[in-house]
């Protein structure tokens, strides 16, 4: 039954009057823009930009010094890689790699290194790298692909669109949205977006097969299977009760090999940080030490060169003297008092020391021509006598660098040929009552102190004197059986056994956060979660006190920074366009050192981060 039209007439006149017909009208819809029905308003961009159009002088402004800056890195980059290999390039040193074999090197050159580096296969990345660094790699390369096939796909249908909407907008304003008239061309945005996105799901799932088929090969691998971290699993959050190898060794069965309970003190935590600081002090002063001698070696040497002619004619005329002197030199003969090897001469000779230069010692060949006169003349008697010669251990050291073994000082302090002991490094510690000490024998006497008393505190705490952490580390027979132990539910209360890690270097074990119980990750979540949850909502303060920075005209309303409209329009563009991007990244930097949160290991300690940015 139908409804009289005069009855229609009414309810159509009573949802007009209530504004409820406004949804078909472009009048008072305020899901419409304000660059739609011919309105004069401005799109968002420029909305943003205060009434003033993005120019090509702000873009200018922000992109200059970065591609300077981008540019000065890459020169210092260029000319360093090839004189500081063991920075840039410690893999292809041989000598660093034994007994591995060295990576290939790439060419010395400033800019030929650039084809191949690129043209490295993915497979010899993941044999010579780590797995971790290699599906580093590959998310880079993702994010470089979903980038570059976003405006493959986007910029040649949106950019006439935007170019030819009629709006009216000059300059970059011409390319956003805000400069379509015509409501109907924006199904050109929704069929574009639909694309984009297919296109990032699709790379999305195809490196998510890549990673599993990778993941379980690179497992099942003997290279990775063979190791005792594949079987082993990190237990945190273990009860008192289970804190037993018997009773652990009972839960999970006969296939358990060996079960560790990591024991602590604060003592020896306190010694073990003690030894870290001395160490890094003395390896501070060796460098300190080492650049003092070398700079006053190359003073040393660029005097003698200097003075070379002099010293060639003396050392002939030493050489001369030599030669005359030796045929008054007289066999050695043995000793009747004591058994010394001594020798005679009719004349005393006089040789000259070696000066400050240091010259490489002869080879083997060298040395063995030069002294045969010397040896004819010694060994018979040596020999017919039969005299033994003991030699101290000392006498078989051999240099790692390739020095003469006999060259003075070599095996104490080479620097003190070359500088005195007042420019050694020193310090004053507190217990010696500010007295200066000498920094390097100092701490090498501390490290020897400091080693014998952490032995002996390791072996008390072994013996069970120290404090049990509440985590286990369990090893199986095979892999099946550890990953099988990983999956299983071990105890029925929350957040006891629960954290377990599977394939752990025992480097990658952050042991400070074993000692935590389960009601202080708690804790500790709870108001790390909070202090994110605020952060987050207090973000808008920090992040409009820096857009504030580009306000210019509103900043040099206030009498104190009215100086700043008197700049020029190179400062302006950059204190408008670079200051505030650089600080909002300083501002953002400090995020992720609130979302590692009490995590035992490094490798999961950044999993939060992810979660965190995928989230925001």
């Amino acid at each position: 039954m139908t409804e009289p039209p005069d009855v229609a007439s009414n309810q159509g006149h009573w949802l007009f009057r209530r504004g409820l017909l406004d949804i078909f009208t472009n009048t008072n819809d305020p899901r419409v823009g304000s660059n739609r029905g011919d309105s004069s308003g401005q799109g968002t961009v420029s909305s943003a930009n205060g009434n003033k159009t993005s120019s090509l002088s702000k873009l200018a402004a922000t992109f200059i010094p970065v591609l300077v800056f981008l540019l000065v890195c890459f020169l210092l980059f260029a000319a360093l890689r090839p004189r500081c290999r063991r920075v840039f390039a410690p893999r292809s040193i041989p000598g660093l790699r034994e007994p591995f074999l060295p990576s290939p090197a790439l060419p010395g050159g400033w800019f030929n290194w650039i084809l191949p580096f690129y043209k490295i296969p993915d497979s010899f990345i993941l044999n010579h790298g780590s797995l971790d660094g290699f599906f580093f790699l590959r998310f880079l390369k993702v994010l470089r692909n979903i980038c570059i096939g976003g405006c493959i796909i986007l910029w040649p249908v949106l950019f006439p669109i935007h170019a030819t909407g009629g709006g009216g907008r000059t300059e970059l304003d011409m390319l956003t949205i805000g400069n379509v008239k015509d409501p109907t061309k924006l199904y050109a945005h929704a069929a574009m977006s639909w694309v984009f996105f297919g296109f990032v799901l699709y790379m999305i799932v195809r490196e998510c097969i890549y990673y599993v088929n990778l993941r379980q090969a690179y497992l099942s691998s003997p290279y990775y299977s063979h190791r005792i971290s594949s079987r082993t699993i990190l237990i945190t959050g273990v009860p008192k009760e289970y804190l037993d190898p018997r009773r652990l060794r009972k839960l999970y069965g006969d296939s358990v090999q060996r079960i560790h309970i990591p024991r602590t003190s604060k003592a020896l935590a306190n010694l073990v940080k003690e030894r870290e600081q001395t160490a890094s002090r003395l390896e501070k002063a060796e460098v300190e030490l080492i650049l003092k001698a070398n700079k006053a070696r190359r003073k040393h040497l660029h005097r003698a060169a200097a003075n070379k002619p002099d010293r060639t004619s003396q050392e002939s005329s030493v050489t001369g003297s030599i030669a005359s002197q030796r045929h008054d030199f007289v066999p050695a003969s043995k000793d009747s008092h004591d058994g010394r090897i001594v020798t005679t001469r009719a004349a005393h000779l006089v040789l000259d020391l070696p000066g400050s230069y240091i010259e490489f010692a002869p080879s083997s060949d060298e040395k063995t021509a030069d002294d045969s006169a010397l040896n004819e003349v010694i060994e018979p008697d040596v020999r017919k006598d039969d005299t033994v010669i003991d030699c101290d251990d000392d006498d078989e050291y051999t240099h790692p660098y390739g020095l003469d073994h006999d060259l003075p000082d070599v095996r104490g302090s080479v620097a003190a040929r070359w500088i005195p002991v007042e420019s050694r490094p020193y310090h004053r510690p507190l217990g010696n009552f500010g007295r200066r000490v000498d920094t390097i024998r100092w701490t090498r006497n501390r490290l020897r102190e400091l080693n014998v008393q952490i032995y002996k505190m390791r072996r008390q705490v072994r013996r069970g004197d120290g404090n049990t952490l509440p985590a286990a580390f369990i090893e199986f027979d095979s892999q099946e059986t550890a990953q099988a132990a990983h999956q299983v539910l071990a105890h029925h209360r929350p957040l006891q056994m629960s954290s377990r890690i599977l394939g752990i270097h025992p480097r990658e074990v952050i042991w400070k956060s074993l000692r935590m119980p389960w009601w202080e990750l708690i804790i500790r979540r709870f108001a790390i979660l909070s202090f994110v949850c605020a952060a987050v909502i207090f973000w808008s303060i920090p992040s409009a006190a820096i857009g504030l920075i580009s306000q210019i005209d509103f900043l040099s309303g206030i009498v104190v920074l009215s100086w700043l409209k008197k700049l020029p329009d190179i400062v302006l563009g950059f204190l408008t366009g670079f200051v505030p991007s650089i600080a909002l990244s300083l501002w953002m930097a400090a995020v992720p050192g609130m979302l590692r949160c009490a995590i035992p290991t490094h490798t999961p300690a950044n999993l939060p981060l992810s979660f965190a940015a995928v989230g925001c």
